[in-house]
């Protein structure tokens, strides 16, 4: 599958940061490149002026990024201001659907199970938290998930560090 979104453009940026961040496709499509941090190798879920609001207030967070992820959208950033599309051509309103529909003609060439979507990618991400030990309340945090506890709501959440942790067990 990563063969048939392999180009030269946005695609396979958009493909390998999904598939390693297990993020929603609305997040990552209206990402701005001041989301995107190249120092501490991460990204930032928040709102911007493409994305507007989050689904949902534990939505915003900052996820690492793997090496390939990192360098995809590295490419991507180049020459633009701190406020502008990473996607351009999706840094509209429905462009999430426009890319949606992009991607999922080219899952088809390969998935013909009806049941398997883009959004398949972020339910693999929570099996290989799951399968790689991670334990339930961070894998919530790397997903944007909220458990819906008082207790969720203190402190300011994990590390950077504890979340690579736990993420470059789940790329393995």
């Amino acid at each position: 599958l990563n063969k048939v979104v392999d180009a030269p453009d946005d695609v396979a940026a958009l493909w390998t940061t999904l598939r390693d961040t297990g993020a929603r496709l609305s997040e990552i499509v209206y990402l701005a490149v001041e989301d995107v941090d190249l120092q501490n190798k991460s990204v930032t879920i928040r709102p911007n002026s493409f994305r507007g609001s989050l689904k949902t207030a534990s939505s915003e967070r900052t996820i690492p990024l793997s090496n390939k992820a990192l360098e995809a959208l590295q490419v991507l950033r180049q020459g633009k201001e701190a406020d502008e599309a990473i996607f351009t051509r999706y840094a509209r309103p429905r462009g999430a659907d426009s890319a949606s529909q992009m991607l999922m003609k080219r899952l088809r060439k390969v998935v013909k199970d009806n049941k398997k979507s883009i959004h398949s990618l972020r339910h693999s991400m929570k099996d290989n938290l799951r399968n790689s030990g991670c334990p339930e309340e961070l894998g919530k945090a790397l997903l944007g998930h909220s458990d819906g506890s008082v207790a969720s709501r203190y402190g300011s959440g994990y590390t950077l560090d504890v979340l690579r942790q736990a993420m470059e067990k789940a790329w393995q």
